[in-house]
Order: structure tokens, then sequence, then C-alpha cells
């Protein structure tokens, strides 16, 4: 299937809009629920359980209904996202509205919001993320599409700079609100025209299947501006010297910046900004470039076990398994630690931060990007690339 200006435009549409809303909802779920809403700490934590364990149910299910299912709203890519953008962007608003002060309240409302929000994030985000799988097979394309949706996603990267801006740094909640309800619908206009106009070859397969079926039963009844800058320019390197060595710099430089900021110390804060930036920009950049070996994944199992098309959605569906309990794991481990050196204290207002805080978040800071950075290049070196950019097995 040649790869035409329309599946692009549909295909950046659909990342606006979920890099617009899944930015925003990372950035201020844990301010609203902790400064915001005062959320005891162990209803935090236990919602992040809940999270977690949803999550692992919800990524092999919806996989599974996505790439096996007939139900109309996942027959195909396109309709995934029709169906359940709307659904995606009305999750993103429920934790804005608080539902009422008594803690378990909060709590409940925190729970309810990590169900509605993970199940749509895991249902859009397979369906865009296999789109990129299913648009074209050619590795150059992939490479356009990546550079496209980067220069894309720029559209959606204010969103959090706009309710920033709109609620005075969540000051002004009402602002808040109403800006968060429109950011949402804009992402549902850009899940509704990327679901009208994002097709690919299976998808035109699919559909014609089932309008042979349909019509024989009838006879008888009837998924900040700098990471995409830097993707931009990374995916001229892709090109040469294939995502396989761009991906494995880039944690080598993580983990090497990591040291070097540690070394320097927290007594720099221009150094620590510039560390800050460059490590956000090679993480997102790098996250960015895993769509590529993950479609050459569902590509190479579709060419072994001759399968009519790639199984797009369990594969995403797996490699999210591995690595969204992070999304809960991250912020609970964060929020017990520096609650450990009085950072509750802090909602009051009546007390600066102690030495002993300041450099806990110091250390935070450089020792999360080594080792992580550490267990992502051990984990990288396990693939092997035969051929530059195209063929991949896994060890």
């Amino acid at each position: 299937m040649v790869l035409r200006k329309q599946e692009i435009l549909a295909y950046c549409a659909a990342g606006v809009a979920f890099h617009m809303i899944a930015s925003a909802f990372n950035f201020y779920y844990v301010k609203v629920f902790i400064n915001h809403y005062h959320i005891e700490e162990t209803w935090f934590q236990i919602a992040q359980t809940f999270h977690m364990i949803w999550t692992s149910i919800s990524n092999p299910l919806f996989a599974y209904i996505q790439d096996g299912s007939k139900l109309k709203i996942s027959r195909t890519r396109r309709e995934s996202i029709l169906y359940c953008g709307p659904l995606f962007a009305f999750s993103f608003i429920v934790p804005w509205f608080p539902w009422g002060d008594s803690s378990w309240l909060v709590g409940l409302h925190l729970i309810i919001t990590f169900f509605l929000w993970d199940t749509m994030f895991t249902f859009i985000g397979l369906a865009v993320s296999s789109l990129f799988t299913e648009i074209s097979r050619d590795t150059e394309d992939r490479i356009k599409l990546t550079r496209y949706a980067q220069m894309a996603s720029i559209l959606g990267g204010p969103s959090v700079m706009l309710l920033e801006f709109s609620s005075d740094s969540l000051h002004n909640f009402k602002a808040f609100q109403i800006t968060s309800v429109c950011v949402a619908v804009c992402a549902c206009s850009l899940f509704y025209y990327s679901g009208l106009n994002a097709h690919t070859e299976y998808d035109v397969k699919k559909l014609e299947k089932y309008e042979l079926s349909k019509n024989s039963r009838v006879n008888v009844n009837k998924e900040t501006y700098t990471n995409q800058f830097v993707i931009i320019l990374v995916t001229t390197f892709v090109s040469r010297y294939s995502y396989y060595y761009v991906i494995r710099s880039a944690f080598v430089y993580i983990v090497f910046a990591g040291f070097v900021m540690l070394h320097i110390g927290q007594d720099h804060p221009w150094c620590l900004m510039v560390f800050l930036l460059a490590d956000n920009c090679a993480s997102g950049a790098t996250f960015s470039l895993f769509n590529m070996p993950l479609a050459d994944i569902a590509d190479d199992n579709k060419s072994k076990y001759n399968r009519k098309q790639p199984i797009s959605s369990t594969v995403f569906g797996i490699s999210a398994l591995l690595s969204k309990p992070a999304l809960s794991l991250s912020p609970m481990v964060t929020v017990s630690i520096l609650n450990h050196y009085g950072y509750s204290e802090l909602k009051n207002n009546t007390v600066e931060a102690s030495h002993e805080l300041k450099h806990a978040m110091f250390l935070l800071i450089c020792l999360y990007p080594i080792a992580i950075g550490l267990v992502q290049l051990i984990a990288w070196s396990f693939f092997d690339i035969k051929q530059k950019t195209v063929q991949i097995n896994v060890l």
C-alpha cells in the first residue's frame, strides 16, 4: 500500500490528540490529588496498586480484543479510534472535577480515574501504535511517519503550557477545569478525523471481508517541544545507522549524564536544569523510536507464522504490560521517599524544604536515570539486528 498524505495526516492527528491529553494527565494527576485534593498517602498507594493490577489485565485483554475479536469497535484500527477516541477524551476530564472532601471519596475518585483512564489509554494506545505498523511495511515510510508524527506532536505539546498559563499553576482551579474541557474537545475532534481517514491495507481487506460476510447474512438475517525537535533530527541518523545503534547510544548517554550530574552536585542549578532538559529529550526521543522495533517484531512474527496480518496489538500490548507498571511504581516510590524526608509537611505552606529533602530530591533526579538506563541498556543488548533497520530477532 502506497503511503498517502491522507494516511499520514490521519495518523498524525491521532498522535497529536493522544499526546495532548496524555502529557497533561501525567503532568497533573499527582499534583491535583496530592496538593489540591489532599489525598492521604495510604489511599494514594492503594489506588496505584489497583492501577498496576488493572494494567496487567487490560493490556493482554485489549490486545486480544483488537487482534482477534469481531466486535464493531475493534474490527479495524480506524474504527477503534473512531468509536473509543471520544471516551478517551472523556476519561481525561474525570479527575479534574472533585467528588467530595472525605478521604475515602477522594481515594475512590482516584481509583475510578485510573480505571477509566488506563482502559481508554490502553485501548487507544494499542490502536494508534498498531496503525503505525500497518499503514506501511517499508522502513523508510516508517521513518517518515515517525518524523511527521513528531512534527505534529509539537502542536499537542502546549497543552500543559496552556493549562499552566490559564490556571496560574493550579491557583485558579476553575480556569484549569474549563481549559481541560477545551483540550478534551480538541482531542476528541482529532480522534474523530483520524477514525474516519486512517485506512491501512489490512483495514480495507477486513472491511471487504466483513461486507461480503454481512451481505450473505442479510439474505437470511442482517491507541514540551524539545522531544519532538530532537526526534526529527534523530530520524536522519536512523536512516543511516539503524534505530538499534541510535537507541543504544541514547541509553549510554542517559547513564553517563546521570553519573556526571551526580559528580557535579546539587549546588549548580543551571547544570541541573540543562541535565533535566537533555535527559528528558534523550528519553523522549528514544521512546518515540520504539514503535519501529516493535513494528519489525510484528512483521517478523507475521512472516514466521504466515499470518494474514500482523498481531500488532498483541506485540504492543506485551510491551506495555512490561513497561506500564512503572507509571504506578515511580510515583509510589517517589512520594514514599519524599514524604519520609518531610515533603508532606510542605502542603501547608508553613515550612520550608529541609536540606535533607532537597538532597533526597537531587539523588532521585540523578539515580533514577542511571538505574533505569542501565536496565534498558542490558535489556536492549538482547536484540540482534541482522540487517540495518529491516530484520530483527528477539533472543
